[in-house]
């Protein structure tokens, strides 16, 4: 179970509503696993129909806005999850988050596996044509010293399993969650 490991309350004035970020360790940019992470992220936040947002923001209704994000470096990466909630709902939003989170540990089915590869696919093909593939490329010459291989990687999120996704979660599953609050300045 994701426990809390620290929190911290920030209180800003000229904003109504509670900005929540929640970071934990994730993998580094050169692990094997990941491949298996971008599949699982994607399930998780890749657009208004995958579990994050469907969870907030339609079975819950506790936000118009939430999404995640990873800072990748090649020392240390960290999972950040993010969502803009009501003061009130603060605690609600941050259970469901992790609720919604501990899902990937042991349920994913056909259709949000083959959303996600396909998902990935689209991104990758995308990126190819773009500056974005720039990117990759001057990545990996400077942290690994090696080109980027666009369809190796890809054939790599291609061919994740249910239960390569489900190892993963159950690992991350088990860091601790740091949490920073940005509250509306209370009146004095």
């Amino acid at each position: 179970k994701i426990a809390e490991d620290k929190k911290t309350i920030i209180y800003k004035p000229g904003i109504e509503q509670s900005y929540i970020y929640m970071g934990m360790p994730a993998i580094k940019i050169d692990s094997e696993w990941q491949p298996i992470y971008d599949v699982m992220m994607t399930i998780f936040d890749g657009g208004m129909s995958t579990r994050l947002f469907q969870t907030m923001r339609e079975k819950l209704g506790l936000t118009y806005s939430t999404s995640t994000f990873t800072d990748t470096c090649r020392i240390a990466n960290t999972f950040v999850i993010f969502s803009i909630v009501e003061p009130v709902n603060e605690d609600k939003a941050i259970q469901a988050i992790k609720d919604t989170f501990i899902t990937l540990c042991n349920s994913i089915t056909d259709e949000e596996l083959v959303k996600a590869k396909n998902t990935l696919s689209y991104a990758f093909a995308t990126a190819n044509e773009g500056k974005n593939i720039i990117e990759y490329y001057i990545n990996n010459l400077f942290y690994f010293n090696k080109e980027f291989d666009y369809e190796e990687e890809l054939k790599k999120r291609m061919n994740v399993t249910k239960e390569q996704i489900f190892k993963l979660a159950k690992a991350m599953a088990n860091k601790k969650f740091t949490i920073c609050i940005v509250r509306p300045q209370k009146d004095i």
